[in-house]
Order: C-alpha cells, then structure tokens, then sequence
C-alpha cells in the first residue's frame, strides 16, 4: 500500500506547485494589443442574484482600455492616459495607482502589480492562477483580493473581491491579439 500512497500523494501535490512568477511575467510579456469579449458578474449581498454585464474589450499597450459593455444596457468607458470617458463624457477621477493597476490586470504586468500587491500563484504555465493581496492604501479600501486566471499567454478572468467579501467575476472569451485598426486607434 505504502508505494501507492507516495506517487499519489506526489501527484496531488503537483496541483498546488509553485508557480515561478518570472517564468510567467516572460510569457506575459506582450505589446500586441488584445481584445475579445467579457462577462461581468457583480454579487451584492442586498441582491438575490448577481448583476450581469457583458460586452467587447481592447486593451492596447501604451494608448489605454476601451470596454464597450452592451448588456443590460449599451455604455462605453475609455481609459486612456488616466482619464476616463463614459460615453463620450470626460469622468473626473483621481486616476493615481488605479489606471496602471487597471492595465496591469489586464495585460499581467507582473511588475507594476508587484508595487500594489502581494503576488503568489500556483499551477504551470498552461493553467495558472495568480493571488493578489494589496499591500497598502488605496488599493486595501477597495480590495481584499484579486485573482488572475490564465492558460498560457491569455487571461481568461478576473475575480476582484472588495472588501465587503463582494466578488466580481469578470470573464474573458474570443480573446485575440493583433495590430490596432485605424478605427479602433481612433477612440483612443
């Protein structure tokens, strides 16, 4: 029994292993602009079910982040330069640390989030999972974690968990990289 046990145990383990983060951080490392489609579900404890969204997303490095939600309702946001625009409208906003943070969420910038949070992950660089706990203010006042799922050089999703123990579930789907489009350079 005993030479079964230890290949099993072995093998179980082998699901919780490290990941090496620089590893990760060199597979990440991408310009290309990426873009595809999101779900997003918010759960509020006053809710019975989660609030669902879903839309398109282009995450261009260097120019910003357009989010183009269309259900429930139609609403574009830009971030660009660290300012924000809701359809159309400038938004005022204490951009900070949040619009990096955004950007690196999105693209893995492992070492601009390493400025914000405490970084582990698990898995391998097929099928990895990054655990983020913020380090300091502002980001302990809206964040108790936030995880990052991936497989290989794609991120697949996001849960943000605020401080209430609220998760936000973001998805990604029909994920593309790829040169920006003359229109799509244009909304930035």
């Amino acid at each position: 029994m005993a030479r079964w046990l230890i290949p099993l145990l072995l093998a179980l383990a082998g699901g919780a292993q490290a990941l090496e983060l620089s590893a990760l951080q060199s597979l990440l490392d991408n310009n290309q602009p990426v873009r595809g489609q999101f779900t997003q579900s918010k759960t509020l404890a006053f809710l019975s079910r989660p609030m669902v969204s879903e839309g398109e997303y282009l995450m261009a490095p260097g120019m910003g982040l357009i989010w183009d939600q269309v259900t429930p309702w139609p609403q574009e946001m830009i971030l660009s330069q660290g300012k924000l625009t809701m359809d159309g409208e400038s938004v005022e906003m204490q951009a900070g640390p949040f619009a990096p943070v955004i950007a690196a969420l999105m693209q893995g910038q492992l070492d601009t989030l390493r400025e914000h949070f405490t970084l582990t992950g698990e898995g391998s660089l097929e099928s990895w999972r990054l655990q983020l706990v913020p380090k300091a203010e502002p980001m302990t006042r809206l964040f108790s974690t936030i995880e990052i799922r991936g497989e290989q050089r794609q991120i697949l999703g996001l849960t943000l968990t605020d401080t209430a123990a609220q998760p936000t579930e973001i998805g990604f789907s029909d994920i593309r990289f790829g040169e920006l489009k003359e229109d799509e350079r244009a909304r930035f």
